[in-house]
């Protein structure tokens, strides 16, 4: 089973831990602990801060929800780990970063080879304002669709697509510069 994938063992695995059983819940934690760090690290989170992230995730699954069966039990952990992560940004904590780290995707293009580049990029994306910087990440990063992207924001599709553009808007902007120097 590929890395973050879950199947019907997985959902009796989470059945169990919910329930107390330790051996289940460490094979669940084993089985998903790196799906759930890639997905809170895309959100510009150090490693500190992303392992305090998937910490909190594996809580709340673990301890704080309840997995409903009306998605996938993938979909279900992207959302919790997801969500855990938008907390630690809306916190005074999370709001200290400079830069993004986005060594979770391997390169696709020069651009993203680029490690100066990448540096800018991820700068001008950590400072956004978190609202644009959240939905940023989710739409075009994580490629969640906006619908679910709202939902996950609690905040109304509308305000979900606003802030996108806004964020779109601030990054051409921050990044201009760069990308004339880029195309010479």
């Amino acid at each position: 089973m590929a890395r973050g994938d879950a199947g019907d063992d997985d959902v009796e695995l989470l059945r169990r831990a919910t329930r107390g059983d330790q051996a289940a819940a460490a094979e669940f934690y084993r089985r998903q602990a790196q799906y759930v760090w890639s997905v809170v690290r895309r959100f510009s989170l150090d490693d500190d801060e992303a392992m305090d992230a998937s910490q909190e995730a594996f809580w709340r699954i673990f301890r704080g929800s309840t997995f409903s069966g009306k998605s996938s039990l993938r979909t279900w952990v992207f959302r919790v780990a997801t969500s855990a992560a938008i907390d630690l940004l809306r916190s005074p904590r999370g709001r200290r970063h400079d830069t993004l780290d986005a060594r979770h995707d391997h390169p696709r293009s020069e651009a993203e080879a680029d490690p100066a580049l990448r540096a800018r990029i991820a700068t001008a994306i950590a400072e956004l304002p978190v609202a644009q910087r959240e939905v940023f990440v989710l739409c075009e990063i994580v490629d969640v669709p906006h619908e679910e992207a709202a939902a996950m924001l609690g905040v109304p599709i509308g305000t979900s697509r606003r802030r996108l553009f806004d964020a779109k808007a601030r990054l051409r902007a921050a990044l201009a510069g760069v990308m004339q120097e880029w195309k010479r």
